[in-house]
């Protein structure tokens, strides 16, 4: 309920394609016998960058045992050593949380408010880029997550990592 929790500043909004729209999409299909695809981009959030310098979490269990330390990084540094050198390098934050180290995320993690958002924002970006394989797309006006490719013909709707296209 973004009325009710969203706070001052936050990015958290990513539109829907209302049903007029996929049902637009659908008839778009069938009156130019184009074919339709739907996608889905697997693991989608890590790809966006975390806006939030200081998002720290503890590392899974896994990570934090000395022998999964020592497989990961060899021999040639002791967990224990390893910790105390990630430890040294962790700001005041990670200190506050009171873990043996933490990790300072650089990329946006399922569960976080912003994620969708911000992976909304990079796919859109990546689409409208000048780099991308169609440069011509354009965003819809009334539906802000559909873009048509007027040299192509065309049309993708998404809502954040899920998509179709024509």
């Amino acid at each position: 309920d973004l009325k009710r929790y969203q706070q001052p500043g936050d990015i958290v909004h990513c539109p829907t394609p209302s049903a007029a729209c996929t049902n637009l999409l659908e008839i778009y299909a069938t009156k130019t016998g184009y074919p339709m695809r739907t996608f889905d981009v697997v693991s989608a959030f890590p790809h966006a960058a975390e806006e939030d310098p200081n998002i720290y979490m503890k590392p899974p269990r896994e990570w934090a045992e000395e022998a999964a330390l020592e497989e990961a990084f060899g021999a040639k540094m002791s967990a224990a050593a390893w910790t105390q050198e990630q430890l040294d390098a962790t700001t005041a934050r990670a200190n506050e949380l009171q873990v043996e180290f933490a990790w300072n995320l650089v990329r946006v993690l399922y569960g976080r408010r912003p994620a969708s958002s911000l992976y909304r924002d990079l796919f859109e970006e990546v689409v409208l880029s000048p780099a991308s394989p169609v440069t011509d797309f354009r965003r819809g006006v009334v539906e802000p997550c559909v873009f048509h490719s007027p040299s192509t013909g065309c049309v993708l709707t998404h809502h954040i990592d899920d998509g179709r296209m024509v």
